[in-house]
């Protein structure tokens, strides 16, 4: 979403002089994901260290209901947004106009967001962030099923990124009826 961003993706084992002009076109800073050889390729280029991301897609049982969720709603434009940190105020002034944004509200300040950060033409990814002080209370579900319904009606799959050293992303993707499908390493 960002005309600044630069996002490296390989596979396989891509030869090094293929590695180092992506690396220098995406001077001064870019994010990779990679599979197999080229995540070490990669973290040599980049001269960053790769995290496990393991993805999950909805299982074959479809996503889990789960009863009594907090309501969610899409995020509008006029609610109030100064009480969020950088990187999360950053994506959603990005995503919002383009994207839906889930949303469960505390009052009338949004505590709890679910949207798409990278989206391809059969399958969005999904990101989820809950403030602290309002986790582990099904926020974070609710936010999810309202933006997936909404990118359901748009014929994409949500798709489940989570790193590794991640649990409570992990049990979440779980508890929701995802499956782990691939493993991926991440350079931020």
């Amino acid at each position: 979403m960002r005309p600044d961003r630069r996002l490296l993706v390989a596979g396989g084992t891509p030869g090094p002089e293929v590695i180092r002009a992506a690396v220098a076109a995406a001077r001064p800073r870019a994010e990779a994901v990679a599979t197999g050889p080229a995540v070490r390729l990669l973290e040599d280029g980049l001269q960053r260290r790769a995290t496990r991301a393991i993805i999950h897609r909805i299982g074959p049982a479809g996503l889990t209901e789960i009863p009594d969720l907090p309501s969610a709603s899409v995020l509008a434009p006029d609610l109030p947004l100064d009480h969020l940190h950088g990187e999360l105020r950053r994506e959603v002034d990005e995503t919002l106009g383009l994207h839906p944004i889930g949303v469960v509200l505390d009052g009338e300040t949004p505590v709890s967001f679910c949207y798409p950060t990278l989206v391809t033409e059969r399958y969005w990814d999904i990101t989820i962030e809950t403030l602290e002080g309002y986790r582990r209370s099904g926020r974070a579900a609710a936010a999810f099923f309202r933006v997936e319904r909404e990118m359901r009606l748009t014929g994409r799959q949500p798709v489940w990124g989570a790193a590794e050293n991640n649990p409570a992303s992990l049990a979440l993707a779980a508890k929701l009826g995802f499956v782990p499908v691939a493993e991926v390493g991440w350079i931020e």
